[in-house]
């Protein structure tokens, strides 16, 4: 549903992120590749455009007496600064080719949901999908752009990983993924009779005074003991990517016959993440600039001996839930708003911050790519809070979704930028 190789990621809806790699929640705190930030990208750099009519919108401003209200509706903790679209840097020059495939996934929830989206979601029907200037249009026509007012946060990047594996267990593919246990017992926490937005992930357990519930037992616990026997969904050949895919929280498993599935998060074990990245830094097993997932990799085929004892570091274990039926073969994973996810133009977000569902304009850096990803390249874009992620938190906090596969993954992992966040909020 701030996690996915997610290296989303906890995308990861999909998610934990996700290998919401974020490959470096994962790793190091965020991203496999530390680079330098430049600092220009939050100037007002924006071109003007000649459009008279698309002009009286841009100049129009929304009344800051709305700040509040509009806090409270669309960004609970978040401190909102008006702005005008002539403001937004790369606006006039956005390119909304693949935005409208975007909205109208988000539209299939929203409209649902809220009132307001209800009625700009009619409206849009009658757009020419066609016409970037019309869609450009749509936008400063049906909405008022609110800065989020906090300081630059980091921006990293998650992707689906695409895998081998096999519905039963062999010798080559020997590391089990689960689906949901019968014996996870998931309630929200209350305070002073009121919930909270903790949870409790339990199990019960017998004793001599009768049943008695306790917290639901840790990956070392787990993979010690048999008591997920029968739960397994897929297998996979390799341990590492068998972990990396619980952070990420989705990704695709291509079978022996040439068919796949898709996994999906379902649920959780309820232990905090821990990087098991920094704890090889911490322990002075990996320099802060090799603990990327080839440096684990590596160091793992030098201590094939500890694997158990590094990947027991993170007692958190995601279960997952076979969403092949659900999703058309050529749609991204499910993120938390429950619409499959577009590249370049869905981003996991904080929902203190950012209610789901908001288009927002993401102000940062896109590393360069030589791939066919290369026309995800432009940092100023419109994207979609579409997905979360456990290590997605703060104000202008994002995680974006780079797609499916090998090239995705390299892009995602050289994700990590400072980035602010202007919400449009329905007017």
């Amino acid at each position: 549903m701030s996690n996915f190789f997610l290296l989303k990621f906890q995308k990861l809806k999909l998610t934990e992120k996700i290998f919401t790699i974020f490959f470096s929640s994962i790793l190091i705190g965020c991203s496999f590749n530390k680079q330098k930030s430049p600092a220009p990208i939050f100037k007002n750099e924006a071109k003007t455009t000649t459009n008279k009519e698309s002009l009286n919108y841009k100049t129009k401003k929304p009344p800051a007496t709305q700040e509040t209200a509009l806090s409270l509706i669309w960004s609970k903790k978040g401190k909102l600064l008006p702005k005008t679209f002539s403001e937004l840097s790369g606006w006039a020059d956005e390119d909304f080719s693949d935005v409208w495939q975007a909205w109208e996934k988000n539209c299939d929830v929203m409209s649902k949901k809220k009132l307001l989206f209800k009625k700009i979601c009619k409206k849009s029907k009658k757009i020419n999908f066609s016409s970037q200037e019309e869609i450009k249009l749509f936008f400063e026509k049906n909405f008022n752009p609110y800065q989020i007012d906090f300081s630059p946060n980091t921006i990293t990047g998650y992707y689906e990983p695409i895998l081998k594996g096999s519905l039963k267990r062999s010798k080559r593919f020997s590391y089990p993924l689960y689906k949901k246990p019968d014996d996870l017992i998931i309630k929200r926490i209350t305070k002073n009779g009121q919930p909270t937005e903790k949870w409790f992930h339990g199990k019960k357990i017998k004793t001599k005074n009768g049943l008695k519930i306790i917290p639901y037992p840790s990956r070392k616990e787990l993979s010690s003991s048999n008591s997920l026997k029968g739960f397994e969904i897929v297998y996979l050949d390799n341990a590492i990517d068998a972990f990396f895919l619980q952070i990420q929280g989705s990704g695709r498993i291509e079978l022996q016959d040439k068919s796949s599935i898709r996994l999906g998060y379902s649920a959780s074990n309820g232990h905090p993440y821990r990087s098991i990245g920094s704890w090889l830094i911490k322990n002075n097993e990996l320099s802060a600039s090799s603990a990327s997932m080839k440096g684990i990799k590596n160091w793992l085929k030098k201590n094939p001996s500890r694997q158990s004892e590094l990947l027991n570091q993170n007692p958190r274990i995601i279960f997952f839930q076979d969403l092949t039926k659900k999703i058309k073969i050529n749609d991204g994973p499910i993120g938390s708003l429950g619409v499959p996810l577009t590249a370049g133009r869905s981003i996991a977000v904080d929902t203190n911050y950012v209610s789901l569902g908001l288009p927002v304009f993401l102000s940062t850096v896109i590393p360069k790519s030589k791939t066919i990803l290369k026309k995800i390249s432009s940092g100023n874009r419109l994207v979609f809070a579409q997905d979360t992620g456990k290590a997605i938190r703060g104000p202008n906090r994002g995680d974006l979704y780079f797609g499916s596969g090998k090239d995705a993954g390299n892009q995602a992992g050289r994700m990590k930028y400072p980035g602010i966040m202007t919400i449009f909020v329905p007017n």
